[in-house]
């Protein structure tokens, strides 16, 4: 429970100004910023001046605006670095460790499709993953292993929504070629050991990944501190724009792995009949980059350094520990995840019964759990005066009031007999939120032959 003071705090936002969209419609509470976070004024601002003061392709030509944008892009690197703990012995930046992608996804499937392809060669062979795994980090190892007949293994959490000591040590053996795990889960809000999970996989010979897509936005990040060999992030969830994504990577391992995609300025020299590779970052980099993008995600980085990230640590926590103690006092609500707030890192998922989306208001019979009874109910999804008929989006959230239960984006429904989606949540830095996603009849994905993964 928050104190008065802790309470004061954060009751009015000081960074709103900052965020033209927010500061022009004051009525926006936002709060889906796990999925894409708004931009503050400096980073649109730094895209605009890219195009305005040195549109050029870069690394490819030795006129001034060239050189600049190759700068600019070059200088991105350095503070991203940086900002990743990612710096020699003498505290320099080592930005070559940099590689520009499109997103996390991109950088993850860069990933299982080279250095997993090495690694990972057959049966016998294990890619260790978490249970709470965002798709993007399950699905590319999932096929890898389709693909090979290795097995994926699954780290569990236990009651306390943590992955033990006991679960590291009896689940990443000698066969581990790959370990990947989330930093923080983008559906628990949880911090993972990642350096006691590192610590085993080294000892193993296996490779350490790290989805860092809801960590670095949130808390401190220190890649010397996690031990990993290769971390992937996002720019567009920490203020940055859409269609940037950071791979850092130790430098052996960069250069030991082969490119992914070909073409370009990934190309040192090139013959009728054979290639040489440019040297690690542009290995990975093949065509035209997002120049202007990499400018900008140096802005948002720039801005977060401004407020500290230990501050945007400490603001977070105060406000999901709020969240989660309000929505405990809510007896339709059964929050997901730890019931200490100060454990959820940007996230806070919660369900919400799907009473309301029926019967508004009307209260759970004592002593009911979500899980009695809800089979045979008849669940209607019905648009709110929120939420107009017209509109026909993807997923719905809910309010986190007794008695409302408005819906946006909702995918129209039919009535069904059937327990409606569970709630995940997406919060942002200034608030946390609630966002349920409507999901569709699974389609199983294509791929390779014969031997499937074993989940363990």
């Amino acid at each position: 429970m928050l104190t008065d003071p802790q309470l004061a705090a954060i009751a009015e936002s000081p960074y709103k100004a900052d965020f033209p969209l927010l500061a022009q419609n004051p009525q926006i509470a936002f709060l889906d910023s796990a999925a894409t976070a708004q931009r503050p004024a400096a980073v649109l601002d730094a895209q605009r001046t890219f195009y305005e003061t040195m549109n050029a392709n870069p690394l490819r030509g030795l006129y001034r605006l060239s050189v600049a944008a190759t700068s600019a892009i070059e200088d991105a690197r350095g503070r991203i670095a940086r900002f990743i703990g990612a710096i020699d012995e003498k505290g320099e930046p080592q930005a070559s460790q940099i590689v520009f992608t499109r997103n996390t996804s991109e950088s993850l499937n860069l990933v299982a499709n080279t250095l997993g392809r090495q690694v990972v060669l057959g049966e016998g062979d294990e890619v260790v993953i978490s249970i709470m795994e965002h798709h993007s980090n399950l699905i590319p190892w999932q096929q890898l292993c389709r693909e090979t007949g290795a097995r994926l293994v699954y780290l569990r959490m236990d009651d306390d929504f943590r992955i033990t000591q006991q679960e590291i040590d009896e689940k990443i053996g000698p066969r581990a070629k790959i370990v990947s795990v989330t930093h923080v889960s983008n559906v628990l809000g949880v911090e993972n050991d990642v350096a006691a999970i590192a610590r085993r996989a080294h000892e193993m010979g296996a490779y350490m990944i790290v989805d860092g897509a809801q960590s670095v936005p949130h808390i401190p990040v220190d890649v010397r501190e996690l031990d990993c060999d290769l971390l992937a992030f996002s720019a567009h969830k920490l203020g940055g724009p859409m269609g940037i994504g950071v791979l850092w990577g130790k430098a052996d391992v960069l250069d030991a792995m082969p490119p992914f995609l070909t073409g370009g300025e990934m190309i040192d020299s090139v013959t009728e009949t054979d290639a040489v590779w440019a040297p690690v970052p542009q290995k990975f980099e093949a065509g035209t980059q997002d120049a202007a993008g990499s400018y900008a995600t140096d802005a948002a980085i720039a801005y977060l350094e401004s407020l500290g990230m230990e501050a945007v640590e400490g603001r977070e926590r105060a406000l999901a520990t709020y969240l989660t103690d309000s929505l405990a006092s809510l007896d339709l609500v059964d929050v997901i995840g730890p019931t200490d707030g100060s454990r959820h890192i940007g996230a806070v998922s919660f369900d919400v019964h799907g009473r309301l989306l029926q019967r508004q208001g009307r209260r759970r019979p004592p002593g009911r759990g979500p899980q009695d009874g809800l089979a045979g109910v008849q669940w209607t999804l019905t648009p709110t005066p929120a939420c107009p008929a017209s509109t026909t989006p993807s997923s719905w959230i809910t309010s986190h009031t007794p008695t409302t239960a408005t819906c946006s984006r909702m995918r129209p429904t039919p009535t069904r007999a059937s327990t409606p989606p569970a709630a995940t949540s997406s919060p942002s830095t200034c608030a946390s939120a609630t966002t349920a996603r409507s999901r569709r009849p699974p389609t199983r994905a294509t791929a390779a032959p014969s031997a499937r993964p074993r989940p363990t």
